[in-house]
């Protein structure tokens, strides 16, 4: 999922426009290397260190809301002057959760490309 919100953001959603600056962190080769080393309740957190900039937007996607890897994450997120938008549970069950997810971010990736044209 998020990797095809990415994809809307720097391809595109509906307009044609500029690409938008996006990354879904999930190269296995790191998040091995990293759960290996540090555990894996820090492999998000791993990366925003080494990509994360103050004011960039971190969109946070969970089924239950009790990923560690996850919770760690927005808690450095937060911690390092960075935006959080959470994506949490929003339904009954783990298909209505995502679909519910997806309607979120398409909904979101409208809002971000009429926002920069």
């Amino acid at each position: 999922m998020a990797s095809h919100f990415v994809g809307e953001l720097i391809g595109k959603y509906k307009l044609d426009r500029p690409a938008i600056p996006a990354i879904a962190p999930f190269d296995l080769a790191c998040m091995t290397a990293i759960a290996n080393d540090m555990g894996y309740e820090n492999v998000f957190v791993r990366q925003l260190e080494a990509l994360a900039n103050p004011f960039d937007v971190l969109i946070a996607l969970s089924t239950s809301g009790k990923s560690k890897n996850i919770n760690n994450a927005i808690g450095w997120a937060t911690r390092h002057g960075m935006y959080v938008i959470e994506l949490r549970r929003r339904g009954k069950d783990t298909p209505s959760i995502q679909e519910n997810q997806l309607k979120d971010l398409h909904k979101l990736a409208g809002l971000i490309e009429e926002a920069f044209p």
